[in-house]
């Protein structure tokens, strides 16, 4: 797969949980929203079930997205005020999809 295909998968999939996620508002893993999107799209899972890790063979260092915090941790996804951690965060439906678009556009 190549890495603009990657990159539209990241954002088909992010596009499909902000139109989906108040479906499963009482949903607790992210990780299931993320395989009920790639299941959905009829996607062949990929390492973390992020196209971004993928990308970048688990190199953070590397990763295309453009989370908007400081490297921090080896995960600036999971950094404190990025969109990802902001959704994993969310507990209102309304935010979980403004911060699944905002991972959708991350993509550098």
């Amino acid at each position: 797969m190549t890495k603009t295909q990657m990159r539209a998968n990241h954002r088909k999939v992010w596009q499909w949980i902000a139109d989906h996620c108040h479906e499963y508002p009482n949903m607790a893993d992210n990780h299931q929203l993320k395989s009920l999107a790639f299941a959905a799209l009829g996607l062949e899972r990929v390492v973390n079930e992020c196209f971004s890790c993928e990308a970048c063979d688990l190199d953070c260092y590397e990763c295309p997205c453009n989370w908007g915090v400081d490297m921090e941790t080896d995960q600036q996804c999971e950094d404190i005020g990025s969109p990802y951690m902001d959704f994993i965060s969310s507990d209102n439906v309304k935010s979980k999809k403004k911060y699944a678009l905002k991972v959708k556009n991350s993509w550098k």
